[in-house]
């Protein structure tokens, strides 16, 4: 009796190229990228910015002001690229999730969330989400 995973070839082709579809038509729709330079499991989510660091003078940016459907974020030098929907992130960050955070180097400092990849999966598999 063999244990474990049974190929269903049908099945998988199908769910193959399900998947690519989705990826094709992901691609196509309006989407953001950010570069992410460090390797772990921690996503900065911009919120708002400072134009001209003047401290007093924050207004929505980023994930609040966005168009974009999909947030890529590009980590490193690795090649790995991790997609979020764009709206699960929001509701994500609607219910508190992520530790508050700043990036205060340059002209522009900006302030968000920093979101860990486990929390953002643990909120999509407890609120239900599909995504496709």
């Amino acid at each position: 009796m063999t244990r474990g995973y049974q190929p269903d070839w049908d099945g998988d082709r199908l769910w193959g190229e399900e998947g690519e579809q989705y990826i094709r038509d992901l691609i196509d729709r309006p989407w953001e990228a950010k570069r992410k330079s460090y390797i772990d499991s921690s996503f900065y989510v911009e919120l708002e910015q400072d134009p001209g660091a003047t401290g007093q003078h924050w207004k929505p940016s980023g994930l609040v002001t966005t168009k974009a459907e999909n947030m890529f974020f590009v980590v490193a030098e690795t090649g790995i690229i991790v997609i979020f929907p764009t709206v699960l992130l929001r509701a994500a960050i609607s219910r508190n999730l992520g530790k508050n955070a700043a990036e205060t180097d340059g002209d522009c400092p900006t302030r968000g969330k920093l979101l860990d990849l486990d929390q953002v999966l643990w909120f999509a598999k407890k609120s239900g989400w599909t995504g496709v």
